[in-house]
């Protein structure tokens, strides 16, 4: 129970005292960022996002650097402007709060969050430490997989579009002489 209504804390005291959200980057696939936790809570989260399409199963791994640091996870649709804001929770992940709806478990280490998108937006992740205090701050990495946002066309498929386009120019110009 005494984990429950931490939880229910944490998810209110950030909107009682809005803070403006500053995001560390966004996430690609298979590619490791970095980031680094000043306290706990919410008052040192790090914000994440990354672009999916829907049908993406998409991972979120946080492997620890500090021993010390408990790392939990929060997934919401969107964009994220304040934290008095929060809209769109999705899904959680925490070794110690597994018996909350939407929260994976048991403890693990390295973290892990998996999602199935619904619909083609950006998400927003939030890492942040459950109940560490001594020694911060907490380095962590962080990979995101399973996200094939198509809105970013590869470099083959602009030059055979560029190649087709000159190749229509060409052919109208010749038929016009």
């Amino acid at each position: 129970m005494k984990k429950i209504i931490f939880m229910f804390c944490c998810l209110f005291i950030s909107s009682a005292n809005a803070v403006p959200i500053t995001y560390e980057g966004e996430l690609f696939d298979g590619v490791t960022s970095f980031g680094s936790i000043s306290d706990p809570f919410d008052t040192g989260s790090d914000w994440w996002f990354f672009d999916a399409e829907v049908g993406d199963v998409v991972t979120v791994t946080v492997n620890r650097l500090d021993a010390n640091l408990d790392p939990a996870l929060f997934l919401y649709a969107g964009l994220q402007s304040d934290t008095s804001t929060l809209t769109g929770f999705l899904a959680g992940a925490d070794d110690d709060i597994a018996e909350l709806p939407g929260f994976e478990g048991p403890f693990l280490d390295p973290q892990l969050l998996d999602f199935t998108i619904t619909s083609a937006d950006f998400y927003t992740v939030v890492v942040w430490d459950f109940a560490s205090s001594i020694g911060a701050p907490f380095d962590y990495q962080i990979t995101l997989t399973g996200a094939n946002p198509s809105s970013i066309p590869e470099p083959a498929s602009l030059a055979l579009i560029g190649l087709g386009l000159a190749g229509i120019g060409f052919s109208r110009k010749k038929k016009v002489a």
